[in-house]
């Protein structure tokens, strides 16, 4: 499993985690747990590692997800005060790091052959840590880290100079600033980055009619979904990307049956608005005509079906308005595609019926412990081992012994 974009990640204060632990990824990691439990906190911090990687600090925590709502409010006596009037302390700081890999970078092309890293990738670590300014009336970055191996070693101070290390040679050091509204993530880390997927997608918003853009670059599908149109219709206009248009246009028609044509359509007013269609006989049904699980598959086969490199896609709910064929399909696809190793996939689920398509060891199980998230793996506890032979995952959840698992572990 070393060819995983995402290897293992931390995070501390964000939301509901007050520390999250070392949490170890699988090719396919399935959370489920209770509602509340922290689920989508895991994916929501994330969500905000990639914005730090592609954008600035303010676009990432904006309103509703301003620094002061994010951070954890779970009580904090322990730590020294910052001698930096009116930043939070240590044990106050959202932090987050982990170990990943990398497959495109021109950054690092310098410190690893072309072929290594567009074949193996390149493993480095990351750090980053944010406190709060004034109860929430700023926001600064306090500490960053990105180290591959011994030969590129990258820090950030509180006072935003960067300090780069290439090998063991100390003297071979360049140092300079960013700008306070800038993460150090972005520079080596974009393009990595830049190409994961988050997913919760709105199906009332999929299906209808949204404005031309003048500028499709690339496949990346919006957070909701409400771009699929203008996805499908580049897709379809792009060679590199004509079995990929073909392939989801025969896999629709196998899910749905009745399916007869299915495309991107642009309207020819003034504002010229994109949707999707299909028909079905004589009749042409447009996108806020078709059902909930129709519009979903098709922007999960999109993420899953468009990626060019191993990247990661985050999906919230992933079996939300699915049928179980269309799931049990979407499974056999993500399995395909984490079995080439194309693509990482972290999903939530409340379906045991989902985990009954999935093995054990895939299972991250969220379960809170005096108000504070805990992501346990039941696979690693010997509770299961009397059980595991004889009962599905989806049983075993259901039966409450994977409850009863995380509870023996720490």
């Amino acid at each position: 499993m070393n060819w995983m974009p995402l290897k293992s990640v931390r995070i501390q204060n964000y939301k509901a985690i007050q520390d999250s632990g070392t949490i170890n990824f699988s090719p396919f990691t399935l959370l489920i747990g209770k509602n509340g439990s922290g689920k989508s906190s895991l994916i929501e911090a994330l969500e905000a590692l990639r914005g730090l990687g592609i954008t600035t600090v303010d676009e990432v925590f904006l309103g509703p997800k301003a620094i002061e709502h994010v951070v954890n409010k779970f009580p904090k006596k322990h730590g020294r005060v910052s001698p930096v009037i009116g930043l939070a302390r240590s044990s106050e700081r959202l932090k987050i790091n982990g170990v990943g890999r990398l497959y495109s970078n021109t950054v690092f092309d310098d410190y690893a052959t072309s072929i290594d890293r567009e074949t193996k990738g390149i493993e480095f670590t990351f750090a980053t840590e944010l406190a709060s300014i004034e109860n929430g009336n700023g926001l600064a970055i306090t500490k960053e880290s990105v180290r591959t191996h011994a030969k590129w070693n990258a820090s950030r101070n509180e006072k935003s100079f960067i300090e780069l290390v290439v090998g063991r040679d100390t003297k071979n050091t360049k140092t300079w600033k960013l700008p306070s509204s800038q993460s150090m993530l972005r520079y080596g880390l974009e393009n990595y980055f830049s190409s994961w997927q988050v997913l919760a997608l709105v199906p009332e918003l999929m299906g209808l009619p949204a404005p031309r853009r003048t500028s499709q670059i690339g496949t990346q599908i919006d957070r909701d979904g409400s771009n699929i149109a203008a996805i499908l219709s580049h897709i379809a206009a792009t060679p590199e990307y004509a079995s990929v248009f073909g392939s989801i246009v025969d896999t629709l028609g196998s899910i749905l049956g009745y399916a007869d044509r299915f495309d991107a359509r642009q309207d020819q007013g003034a504002i010229r608005s994109r949707y999707i269609e299909l028909d079905e006989g004589k009749f042409t049904v447009p996108g806020w005509m078709m059902s909930t699980g129709s519009l979903r598959i098709i922007g999960l086969l999109l993420a899953l079906r468009c990626a060019r490199r191993p990247t990661v896609v985050l999906i919230e709910e992933i079996e939300n308005g699915l049928d179980p064929a269309a799931l049990g399909l979407l499974i056999d696809e993500i399995n395909f595609l984490t079995r080439s190793k194309k693509i990482q996939v972290i999903a939530t689920t409340h379906s045991p019926h989902l985990l009954d398509q999935v093995a054990l060891d895939q299972v991250l199980f969220v379960q809170r412990r005096e108000g504070v998230p805990h992501f346990l793996k039941p696979s690693e506890s010997a509770h299961v081992e009397g059980f595991r032979d004889h009962f599905s995952p989806g049983r075993l959840y259901t039966m409450g012994v994977l409850s009863e698992a995380a509870r023996t572990l720490k």
